[in-house]
C-alpha cells in the first residue's frame, strides 16, 4: 500500500517537472518572440518611404511586424511588409524593397 502511494506520488512529481519544464521552455520561446517583434516594431513602425524595384518608382510600405518575427524565429531575415501604396495593383510582388529598408536600418 505505502509503495504504491509512493509510486504514485513519484510519478506525479516526475509529470509536474515535465510540465514546469515545457512551460519554462514556452516562455523562453515567448520571451524571445517578443524581443524580436519588439525590436522590429521600433525600427519600422509607421510608413516608409521606398523604391520600389517593380516599377522604378517611389512607394510607400509598412512593415508586417509579426509576419516578420515569426519568420525570423525560423531563421528567415526577410522583412515581409503589410501595406504598399502600389497594392492591390502590384500585389503579387516580390517584395524586394524590404530589402531597402533592411539595409538602412541595420
Amino acid at each position: 500500500m505505502i509503495t504504491y502511494m509512493v509510486d504514485q506520488l513519484r510519478s506525479w512529481v516526475n509529470e509536474m517537472l515535465l510540465l514546469f519544464l515545457l512551460l519554462v521552455i514556452l516562455g523562453m520561446v515567448l520571451i524571445v518572440f517578443a524581443a524580436i517583434y519588439l525590436r522590429i516594431v521600433a525600427k519600422f513602425q509607421g510608413v516608409q518611404p521606398v523604391s520600389c524595384p517593380l516599377t522604378r518608382g517611389p512607394a510607400l510600405v509598412k512593415v508586417g511586424a509579426f509576419r516578420s518575427a515569426v519568420r525570423r524565429m525560423r531563421g528567415d531575415a526577410t522583412l515581409r511588409l503589410s501595406e504598399c501604396s502600389l497594392w492591390p495593383e502590384h500585389s503579387r510582388c516580390a517584395q524586394n524593397c524590404a530589402a531597402q529598408m533592411a539595409r538602412r536600418h541595420y
